[in-house]
């Protein structure tokens, strides 16, 4: 279900689809189930963390993962 199938434009900020996950990046080992208004799963396998929202977040759907990457990741990975 993480193996890309489809890889999206530009408005879908170049990210991979998979079965109702998102590759963001091709480089990293990052998923993300991402639902329309600003629900998201955010899964890190190598380091073994995972975050999970939900809320209202309109502005693009990759600005989620990157809320995530620069508000949260630090706070926990800080633990």
């Amino acid at each position: 279900m993480t193996s890309p199938k489809l890889q999206l434009g530009k408005m879908f900020s170049n990210m991979q689809y998979c079965y109702l996950w998102y590759r963001p990046y091709k480089d990293r080992t990052i998923f993300a189930a991402i639902g329309d208004g600003g629900n998201i799963i955010y899964a890190d396998p190598e380091k073994g963390i995972s975050v999970g929202i939900t809320g209202t977040f309109k502005p693009r759907i990759f600005d989620r993962v990157d809320f995530i990457e620069k508000k949260v990741m630090p706070l926990v990975e800080g633990l």
